[in-house]
């Protein structure tokens, strides 16, 4: 199997080095025998000097995930971003109807 080496820290930063998508990053931690991935962006207000980081959700990376895997799962998380950008944005009668901020209980 092409790529069938376990991937470690560094190795997913490389991959993920590679990609580009607006103002985009991605961060990586340890978790168990793989990895959590989030992407990251850094919100745009001009009334701040310093804009906080924002993260999405944590996508689970296997450490025996291959080049093409970890690509596919960085754009999930860019596209799950933009949804969650889209649906706090979107507007009906001056409500955000569909807002992802939302807690189960």
């Amino acid at each position: 199997m092409k790529n069938a080496r376990c991937q470690t820290m560094e190795s997913i930063y490389s991959i993920l080095k590679e990609i580009t998508f607006r103002n985009r990053q991605f961060k990586v931690r340890k978790r168990g025998e793989g990895f959590l991935m989030e992407v990251c962006l850094t919100a745009i207000d001009p009334k701040i000097a310093e804009p906080p980081e924002r993260f999405g959700r944590k996508w689970y990376v296997s450490k025996f995930s291959t080049k093409s895997e970890i690509v596919q799962t960085a754009l999930k998380a860019v596209l799950h971003a933009i949804e969650h950008d889209a649906r706090e944005q979107f507007r009906y009668r001056g409500e955000a109807i569909f807002s992802s901020q939302f807690d189960v209980d």
